[in-house]
């Protein structure tokens, strides 16, 4: 990626990478490659977004109600597992990054702030596919939530305006990244021979 996301899915060959990820790893090489590389420093991305996760956590279990030494135990669980330091500090796995979009999306939900977990839904999954699942919850409690609440009327507009926050989170991380079929620029869509 040393030109940068632009038409990466074009040269890359095969990839098997959402766009998320890349975009850290990107950040990551134009941060420390004029110190000779990336090497071991991939580690780095991981191993931060560990101490966002355990600050996450840590936030999220005060919110519903645990005493600030309950938040502190939990984040501590979180950060001093041997399993986060082995994934992370020895491997140099990316799973937490969509971890912890998907933590900040079941935040929102909690918060019934539908948009921004459709954003964070839709993030997750362009981290980690797998992680769509999420994608799969926060749909169903939107609809659920907008279109036969317990208490009020029904807001239809909240899955529209859901679905918007979701496309435009999507289309905002896709957008560097020329190769991808729905966010190609203009005169670069596929042409029939493509398909």
């Amino acid at each position: 990626m040393a030109q940068g996301p632009v038409g990466f899915y074009d040269k890359a060959g095969f990839l098997d990478y959402p766009p998320v990820y890349l975009l850290f790893l990107w950040v990551l090489g134009l941060i420390v490659s004029p110190f000779g590389g990336v090497g071991e420093s991939i580690k780095l991305i991981p191993i931060f977004t560990d101490l966002a996760l355990a600050l996450v956590v840590f936030v999220m279990a005060h919110e519903l109600g645990a005493s600030r030494w309950r938040a502190v135990g939990a984040a501590a669980i979180v950060l001093f597992n041997p399993i986060t330091w082995f994934n992370s500090a020895i491997w140099g796995q990316a799973d937490v990054v969509g971890s912890l979009f998907m933590l900040l999306g079941l935040r929102e939900l909690l918060r019934d702030r539908r948009e921004l977990a459709a954003a964070f839904a839709v993030v997750a999954a362009l981290t980690k596919i797998q992680l769509g699942i999420l994608g799969v919850l926060v749909g169903f409690v939107i609809l659920r939530r907008s279109l036969a609440p317990r208490e009020g009327r029904p807001d239809p507009e909240r899955v529209l305006t859901s679905i918007a926050s979701g496309l435009a989170a999507g289309a905002l991380v896709c957008l560097p990244f020329t190769g991808l079929d729905f966010v190609a620029w203009p005169g670069a869509w596929p042409r029939p021979k493509d398909f």
